[in-house]
């Protein structure tokens, strides 16, 4: 007989993988289950996992709380959508943010940070390079993350991570925009603004970072 323990932890493991998927599906914004605005079915996703939907309820309440998904448990849940209002508001949020982390953490940078950056960049440029979505968000995020660690700011860091899912999802669709149509150089613009910023570091120089 299993442990009421190990049940748990089973269980918690594969809402923790349903909530994964789930949440890239979203972010990415390719399958039509999950666009924008689109009522979800627990059934036909537990379904499409091959699970119950207990998971499935667990992963969706986790992504509720990530902000992508909106409702409750009581009501019918979707997938966020945002207006072109939204989306100002969030770069706004994330720039205020992002620069006041910026600040109190660049007398703090080391030698080892700046060589963190470095590789998360190279890592970052790969990505694009091959056209790994899921490799593009986690390396932008690491590069922010290396550099606001040392704000040593709890509380800016949680509400940065509150928004940056949602930022994630709404640059999706323009990554693949410069992919399609653009050239080259446009495809790596954000490699460029990365190396900018590491650039004007590396020369301490914290206006031309901001």
């Amino acid at each position: 007989m299993m442990s009421p323990y190990k049940a748990a932890l089973v269980r918690n493991s594969l809402s923790r993988q349903v909530y994964q998927h789930l949440k890239q599906a979203i972010i990415l914004q390719e399958t039509p289950e999950f666009k924008m605005g689109q009522r979800l079915n627990e059934a036909a996703i537990a379904k499409m996992f091959n699970c119950s939907v207990t998971p499935v309820r667990e992963s969706i309440n986790m992504l509720r709380r990530d902000g992508l998904i909106v409702g409750n448990s009581y009501q019918s849940s979707s997938v966020v959508s945002f207006t072109i209002h939204d989306v100002e508001n969030i770069f706004h949020v994330r720039r205020y943010l992002e620069v006041g982390g910026l600040e109190q953490a660049f007398d703090q940078l080391t030698v080892t940070d700046i060589e963190m950056l470095r590789q998360s960049l190279e890592r970052y440029r790969q990505a694009y390079e091959s056209f790994d979505e899921t490799g593009i968000i986690e390396h932008n995020r690491s590069f922010h993350n290396i550099i606001l660690q040392r704000a040593n700011n709890e509380l800016l860091c949680r509400m940065l991570a509150s928004i940056t899912d949602q930022v994630a999802m709404v640059r999706a669709p323009i990554a693949k925009e410069r992919k399609e149509w653009g050239t080259h150089t446009e495809l790596l613009l954000p490699v460029r603004e990365h190396e900018a910023v590491l650039q004007a570091i590396e020369a301490k120089n914290l206006e031309a970072a901001k």
